[in-house]
């Protein structure tokens, strides 16, 4: 589990390796609530050797500024 002082969002995000990339998904909202727990997220599993952050957007039904800053 990662440590997080914002709430986890239901149902949580979680990341798997694929080669070089970090893969994001279950990102179903994603505004001003969400977004410092998805900087956490990918802060704390981003390797050395990873060159690639792939956000899988399927299930997202709400993105907000904070959400679209949080991507970039």
């Amino acid at each position: 589990p990662i440590p997080t002082t914002h709430p986890l969002p239901e149902p949580a995000m979680k990341t798997e390796t694929r080669g070089d990339t970090l893969v994001v998904s279950g990102v179903q909202n994603l505004g001003a609530d969400q977004a410092p727990y998805l900087r956490e997220l990918v802060g704390s599993a981003l390797l050395p050797d990873q060159r690639c952050i792939e956000v899988d957007l399927a299930d997202t039904t709400f993105i907000d500024s904070e959400g679209l800053g949080a991507l970039v």
